[in-house]
């Protein structure tokens, strides 16, 4: 068996672009405001290099057979574990592609006008990874002279129907669309037309707060802390500016009564935070029942805290539950894109979903820069919208960036 030779690729401006599944979002949502979804289901179509191989139908099964055998070193002392890997890779592929013609050099005894050959995918990789072939393989390849190939296939598994378009366009591919689905039901499921009513009104409220923080001399960034009883009824638990915080830990200062604090890291979120763990210390610890896990949080019923409830009934001193974490179930509305300080502090505050109205390019941690809403190694995930009344931010003169990452204090334009 000769050296892998290289396909003819193709030209990637035949080849029509994936739709955007976030843009898709979008529509749903109305007002600009988008659904921020985990980057592997908004990327486009990625292509590597892997190993392909025309061989006549006859020896399709022997040669799939042998490539998804056992594996063993072979006698050139590959690595354990290598061709495994390679194979892994290729795992959301299916082996065999019908409709690819092979370059007349690639089928064994005939020519590309009466070919019959099928296109098997053997692994991942470059010429190079010939020598990694399962020994079985390379003998099914050398008896009836088929030479390997490098063309390009998907690189990643879909998670959307456009995106399995795309790749399918390319390569035969795996995907269950109803488990795809189910994966991203976290991030994807839009909010119900009433539910998005009240939360235009309440990031209305958060960019009142920063427009008055502004007037007073402070940073023109605010957040709230939000959670719904069981009629669906929202009511605010902490509001609080970059610097400057409303509510039971602040101390009077300034027009409004407000409170202003030096300290580096008094982003509008954090102080919100801080606030829901004042209206727990004032409430004196007392705790209530269990809750059930949030929605994107990994940890079992019986570990989760809960949030400061903030009307009668909800507990002894208007506070309900008294666990491990502070805001479970609650929204946070913020006018500016968490930094990633911020973000995380929602990740272990368990909040239900956050929503934002002016994206940070440069700083922003859920959807920008990165993506900590989703990112799978962590243990609690939740929603994102953004863009939520981001003309009436911007209208107003607030400030992208959270005060410690600003880099200046003018107003986006």
């Amino acid at each position: 068996m000769g050296p892998a030779r290289r396909a003819r690729a193709e030209p990637a401006g035949k080849r029509a672009p994936p739709k955007n599944f976030q843009y898709v979002t979008s529509l749903m949502l109305g007002s600009g405001a988008t659904l921020v979804l985990p980057r592997e289901a908004t990327r486009d179509l990625e292509l590597m290099e892997s190993l392909v191989a025309w061989v006549p139908p006859q020896q399709v099964s022997g040669l799939v057979r042998a490539l998804d055998g056992p594996r063993k070193p072979s006698a050139a002392g590959n690595l354990p574990g290598r061709d495994r890997q390679l194979s892994a890779a290729i795992s959301h592929l299916k082996r065999v592609h019908r409709g690819l013609q092979p370059p007349p050099e690639a089928e064994p005894g005939a020519t590309a006008k009466d070919s019959t050959s099928l296109a098997v995918l053997l692994c991942a990789g470059g010429a190079e990874s010939v020598e990694l072939l399962p020994l079985a393989a390379r003998e099914v390849l050398s008896t009836c002279g088929a030479t390997p190939h490098v063309t390009r296939v998907p690189r990643h598994a879909p998670l959307t129907r456009a995106q399995f378009d795309a790749a399918a366009r390319v390569w035969p591919t795996h995907f269950h669309e109803a488990a795809a689905a189910h994966s991203l039901a976290l991030w994807a499921s839009p909010p119900a037309e009433a539910e998005l009513e009240q939360m235009r009104a309440l990031m209305a409220q958060a960019i009142d707060l920063a427009r008055r923080s502004g007037l007073e001399g402070g940073r023109r960034i605010a957040a709230l802390i939000v959670r719904r009883d069981a009629g669906g009824e929202a009511r605010v638990v902490a509001a609080c500016a970059d610097g400057v915080c409303e509510g039971a830990g602040a101390t009077p200062g300034g027009a409004s009564g407000v409170a202003r604090s030096p300290h580096p890291l008094a982003h509008a979120l954090m102080r919100c935070v801080e606030e829901v763990a004042a209206s727990e210390r004032a409430a004196g610890g007392k705790a209530g029942a269990a809750r059930a896990p949030s929605a994107g949080s990994k940890r079992p019923a019986g570990c989760e805290g809960s949030g400061p409830g903030g009307d009668e009934g909800s507990g002894a001193d208007g506070v309900d539950g008294g666990g491990s974490h502070l805001c479970v179930g609650c929204d946070a509305y913020v006018t500016a894109e968490p930094c990633a300080m911020c973000a995380m502090a929602m990740v272990h505050s368990r909040v239900r979903r956050v929503v934002y109205a002016i994206p940070s390019e440069a700083h922003g941690a859920l959807g920008s820069k990165y993506e900590l809403h989703a990112t799978r190694s962590l243990n609690h995930h939740f929603q994102v919208v953004r863009g939520m009344l981001q003309r009436e931010a911007i209208a107003a003169g607030l400030l992208p960036t959270c005060v410690s990452c600003a880099s200046s204090d003018v107003p986006v334009s």
